[in-house]
């Protein structure tokens, strides 16, 4: 008996990783998934993880288990489940930034539709940024990148391990990364936003050229086009760069979970 006891234990820690991972990482954290769905999806995912490792890397936090140690244990899974998501939830936090610049600077920032992932409004050239990032993320499979990251989390941070290291490294990552959607998001909108500043300069020069011209009314619609034409050119540009930090934020995730390492 006590023997099912301890193997439940170990995999409700499992579970508990898991289920903070789904719950925290990009397009499986989607409102739109049922809550069933998702709780089904992490007890499965747990399962499989807990009979690919087999019983043996679990053994020493099941025979030294108490109701203390169980608390620290779910506390340290919870944290490690939110670092698997969260270099990639940056990529998405800074993409969709990009769009808010690009939709501020064109004059659309009150063109809002509402983005269910957030419950809230939100421009829409910021969704629709979104939605191209997160296909992305689906082509490249990000999803099975995030499952084999998690995979792996448990050969770096084991269950038996109840502290993770909070090192002075792991601590600039994490501020890093948290800073990168700010960098994220002006790589993205930096051909629009050039476009849209040329063209006020050039509105501006107009002005004093041809005094009597409505350059107010005449900027609006100017911005707007001017922002669309650069969108719609600079489509491959925006493609290519999202891939290649996603890419280089996969790298990030692993980079966090051995900087947690004890």
């Amino acid at each position: 008996m006590n023997l099912y006891i301890s193997q439940f234990a170990v995999l409700f820690l499992i579970f508990v990783r898991v289920m903070t991972m789904i719950g925290f990482a990009p397009l499986l954290s989607h409102p739109s998934i049922p809550n069933t769905t998702k709780i089904g999806l992490a007890i499965l995912l747990s399962y499989i993880l807990f009979t690919a490792h087999g019983a043996s890397p679990f053994t020493d936090v099941s025979a030294s288990l108490t109701l203390g140690s169980l608390v620290i244990y779910i506390m340290k899974e919870v944290i490690v489940g939110i670092a698997i998501g969260y270099a990639i939830t940056i990529v998405l936090g800074g993409v969709q930034f990009a769009g808010y610049l690009i939709a501020t600077d064109m004059g659309l920032s009150m063109a809002n539709i509402f983005n269910p992932e957030l419950n809230e409004q939100v421009a829409v050239i910021a969704q629709l940024m979104n939605i191209i990032a997160m296909l992305l993320f689906l082509i490249m499979d990000g999803h099975l990148f995030l499952i084999e990251a998690l995979k792996s989390s448990f050969d770096i941070i084991p269950l038996t391990s109840a502290d993770i290291l909070w090192s002075t490294p792991f601590i600039r990552t994490v501020v890093h990364l948290t800073g990168a959607i700010f960098v994220i998001a002006v790589k993205i909108a930096a051909p629009v936003m050039a476009a849209t500043f040329l063209a006020t300069i050039g509105l501006g020069i107009l002005s004093r050229i041809v005094p009597q011209m409505q350059v107010f009314v005449f900027s609006m619609g100017l911005k707007v086009g001017v922002g669309l034409l650069m969108l719609a050119g600079t489509v491959p540009m925006y493609v290519f760069m999202i891939k290649k930090i996603l890419q280089q934020f996969e790298g990030e995730t692993y980079t966090l979970l051995q900087l947690m390492r004890p």
